[in-house]
């Protein structure tokens, strides 16, 4: 009976460690999702708006500098008509194509506005990301390489230390790097490395202590 319940405890281990996997790599991308989600939350609500206060800054320049120019163009026109008898059709079509030029130079102004908040926040943010995604893509395989390792290891470590003090341990790590989580939302670009880790880690721990508790339930019962 005894050596039934190892040679099963050995067999639960296996299934337990590819649901440890599989957890890993879910909280991995939840993790990475969380990394992509808050820049651009954070970019939304500082940049976009700064962005929306410049074109309306630069429209309200535009039009105050075309009424002001259209008032003098037309005091100087039926000036210089009264005076020396140039046609008002010259000043007209001056004027159309300064209001043009004008409105050109808006279009500029804010085409650069646009493309400078969007140029810093993507070389900022793809930066921090890809870093953050490659060395978690790489953690994630080197702790797969070391479970498979150690697998016999942590066997004998499953039979024979598995208490309740450790799962206790357990559970306040999952909870110290849950709490880590999301004090890192705090920074915007300091830490993401930390933050999906710690969300990658936290729901690791909590799913394999989950499906330890299902398997280990299910061979008692018998």
């Amino acid at each position: 009976m005894i050596h039934f319940c190892f040679a099963n405890n050995h067999f639960n281990f296996k299934k337990e460690s590819n649901f440890f996997f599989l957890s890993f790599f879910l909280g991995w991308l939840v993790g990475c999702l969380f990394t992509i989600l808050y820049p651009f939350l954070s970019f939304f609500l500082s940049s976009f708006l700064s962005f929306l206060v410049a074109c309306l800054l630069a429209w309200l320049v535009a039009c105050f500098f075309i009424y002001f120019l259209s008032f003098f163009l037309y005091f100087l026109s039926s000036f210089l008509s009264f005076w020396f008898g140039f046609s008002f059709s010259f000043f007209l079509s001056f004027f159309i194509s300064f209001f043009l030029a004008c409105l050109l130079t808006c279009l500029v102004g804010c085409l650069f506005t646009i493309l400078y908040h969007f140029l810093s926040f993507f070389l900022s943010f793809f930066l921090s990301f890809f870093l953050s995604f490659f060395l978690s893509f790489l953690l994630a395989w080197l702790v797969v390489l070391f479970s498979f390792l150690a697998s016999s290891f942590l066997d004998f470590f499953l039979r024979f230390f598995l208490s309740h003090s450790l799962l206790f341990v357990f559970l306040c790590a999952s909870f110290f790097f849950f709490l880590l989580s999301f004090s890192s939302h705090i920074q915007m670009f300091l830490l993401p490395l930390i933050h999906s880790l710690s969300l990658s880690l936290s729901l690791s721990l909590s799913l394999s202590l989950y499906f330890h508790f299902l398997l280990n339930s299910a061979i008692f019962a018998r």
